[in-house]
């Protein structure tokens, strides 16, 4: 007896690598120019994407969990944090 096939996709969450500085500002529930201040100012790592004159920036996962574990930003308690980067 043969099997019908499945209409049902099976889909595997894939978590980001690097995120927008607006999904940081979601992440930790502050405004998106408190974390382009971040950036600007070099507390959180960020590179930027396609050369000079881009406007183009993303974190990465490992720098925004180091930044939250060091509670760098002082506005944010790690007990509170309503997403964890595990």
């Amino acid at each position: 007896m043969k099997r019908k096939p499945s209409n049902q996709q099976k889909f595997t969450y894939v978590r980001p690598t690097y995120f927008s500085p607006a999904d940081v500002a979601v992440i930790l529930q502050v405004s998106l120019q408190t974390v382009r201040r971040w950036i600007r100012d070099g507390k959180l790592p960020a590179i930027k994407i396609g050369g000079e004159n881009s406007r183009i920036w993303r974190i990465h996962r490992d720098d925004l969990d180091a930044f939250v574990q060091n509670d760098t930003h002082k506005k944010l308690k790690r007990a509170d944090a309503p997403y964890r980067l595990e």
